[in-house]
């Protein structure tokens, strides 16, 4: 019953985005949503009406899961692979249509949320700012699987994305468990951190064991930058990022040599005409 539910509900769907003028005002909203976002990303703190800076409202909530501010350079990829499907779903071929018309969807409500998590984070609304990344996070997942039926290269985006925004939203949980910055570090603290830490490890092999190399790689990137901002002040949970760092490392680089050598044999086998 729920089955048939669903599928009547997905062909309800399917006819209402076919349509030409839908489709036109979600492909146009996903380029304003984008422009929109990323206007907003670099303008906010002389828009925001007397809102903190998200790194000063960070400084003052240190935690030891927080990345190093270079960590946060990756933002330069997601929006330059966004801005590339913006402008390459405008024109989308005939077949894959509909494919792209959902998947637009998703990337107008993954910025919408971007920008909400700004607002509510910049004046330190730590509780509600972990509305839109939990959501953003589901958008995410939901953008990657519409991403499945296009090129190659959105799927990447989309998983360059749901990197980050898992790390993006175990990092808003660790800031706002965080005591304040005057406030002497506990063993609470790095034990908090480290259970955040597995958590984005677990997902990261789970990424891996379905066949994404680009999202345990994000992870492995924050990590990374983990170490990097924990090794003075918390010794163990920077130790601890950066032996999970380097095991997801170690197992992206040995899934992408497996995928290369299967596709030489493959080449070699089953050569082209």
């Amino acid at each position: 019953m729920c089955r048939a539910t669903l599928g009547c509900m997905d062909n309800v769907s399917a006819r209402w985005l076919a349509r030409p003028w839908v489709g036109w005002l979600v492909r146009v909203g996903a380029m304003l949503a984008v422009v929109g976002n990323i206007a907003y990303n670099a303008l906010y703190a002389r828009t925001s009406g007397g809102a903190d800076t998200i790194a000063a409202v960070t400084a003052r909530h240190p935690s030891p899961f927080t990345p190093a501010p270079y960590a946060f350079s990756i933002w330069i990829l997601i929006y330059a692979g966004f801005a590339a499907y913006a402008v390459w779903q405008l024109a989308p071929r005939r077949h894959d249509a509909l494919p792209v018309i959902r998947a637009s969807l998703w990337l107008i409500a993954i910025n919408v949320l971007a920008s909400a998590w700004i607002v509510l984070f910049t004046h330190e609304r730590l509780v509600a700012a972990l509305l839109p990344l939990a959501a953003g996070f589901a958008c995410a997942i939901g953008f990657r699987a519409a991403t499945r039926r296009l090129a190659p290269w959105t799927r990447a985006v989309a998983s360059l994305y749901l990197g980050w925004s898992a790390v993006a939203a175990l990092a808003g949980v660790a800031v706002w468990l965080a005591p304040p910055a005057q406030a002497a570090a506990t063993v609470a603290d790095s034990a908090w951190a480290t259970l955040l830490m597995l958590a984005a490890f677990g997902f990261a092999v789970m990424e891996l064991l379905d066949g994404d190399a680009v999202v345990p790689a994000v992870i492995a990137w924050a990590l990374a930058a983990i170490f990097v901002a924990a090794r003075a002040p918390y010794p163990a949970v920077a130790f601890i990022a950066l032996a999970l760092a380097v095991v997801v490392a170690c197992s992206v680089l040995a899934t992408l040599r497996r995928v290369l050598r299967a596709r030489r044999y493959s080449s070699i086998l089953y050569p082209r005409p």
